[in-house]
């Protein structure tokens, strides 16, 4: 397949931006990211096949590894990844991000993202093996970093799904699924901070949000998984239990504590009408941690 590096290409739309009046840009901006939507939507059949993938490899005791490098890539996987225990109470060690230079924080050193050598060193750190997925995020597709990334997965036989914008990228060669959302030239030529950026934050937000529900960190649409450490996470706690099983406060309350602060037993118990918590572990226990299969 040819590649065609729309990330790098001048937006006609755009040429004037310097001289525009503030009103005229940001209706451009906005206008310009009305589309991603649209885009990320003709990739659903990939991102679900990654999604499935990936979750299949977390049930097997594998992990999702995402790595991301620079300003824009580093960012999003270490921000997604950072998300999930303090938002559902997910286990931190299943999804984990490499922002290469990091250690997996937010203070990015750009440099790093050129060295296609760190790719094997940085997953070597975090003991990656063929039973992991790995999940490598570059808008042009062809960051070194993360073809390193690719070219040692591929070395130890682990699966390999690709996040990128330009069509025909080496990452899409290499990959087993690319994801390819081609947004087209950005209104600051080669800022991939926008269109770029939102797009794959819309589908890194997919994915990891597929994972937790999928795990059962959520019952309906309410996070059971959420966990209740502080007086306010303990009170939303307490209304995710009301209204997961339509009970008093005061019977939430006495569930919660029960079950030692973990809202989805409290749920799982009440609904299921048993008398320990126990019973109600056992019971998630047989079912995969999930309230209802």
């Amino acid at each position: 397949m040819t590649s065609v590096n729309l990330v790098g290409a001048r937006n006609p739309f755009s040429n004037e931006i310097d001289v525009m009046a503030i009103e005229d840009l940001l209706r451009l901006f906005n206008e310009e990211e009305k589309a991603v939507p649209h885009i990320v939507a003709k990739a659903l059949p990939r991102i679900a096949e990654g999604t499935k993938r990936a979750l299949e490899a977390i049930c097997g005791g594998g992990r999702l590894i995402m790595c991301g490098a620079g300003s824009s890539s580093g960012r999003l996987v270490a921000a997604e990844a950072a998300q999930l225990e303090p938002s559902y109470g997910m286990d931190p060690t299943k999804v984990i991000a490499i922002a290469f230079g990091t250690g997996g924080s937010l203070d990015v050193i750009e440099n790093f993202e050129n060295k296609p050598e760190y790719g094997e060193i940085e997953l070597k750190k975090v003991d990656f093996t063929e039973k992991d997925v790995m999940l490598g995020v570059s808008a042009t597709g062809g960051t070194p970093a993360i073809i390193g990334c690719f070219a040692y997965a591929e070395k130890i036989g682990a699966l390999k799904i690709a996040l990128c914008c330009n069509i025909g990228s080496k990452l899409e060669e290499m990959a087993d699924i690319a994801i390819v959302t081609p947004v087209g030239p950005e209104v600051i030529t080669e800022s991939a901070r926008h269109k770029g950026s939102t797009a794959h934050k819309m589908v890194l937000d997919m994915i990891t949000s597929c994972i937790v529900v999928k795990l059962g960190y959520t019952y309906s649409n309410i996070k059971v998984g959420l966990p209740t450490t502080t007086p306010s996470l303990r009170e939303r706690g307490l209304r995710y239990i009301m209204e997961a099983t339509q009970c008093s406060k005061d019977m939430a309350d006495a569930h919660l504590s029960m079950c030692h602060g973990d809202t989805r037993t409290a749920v799982f118990m009440i609904l299921n009408q048993l008398h320990s918590n126990t019973e109600a572990e056992e019971g998630l226990r047989k079912n995969d941690w999930r309230i209802r299969s």
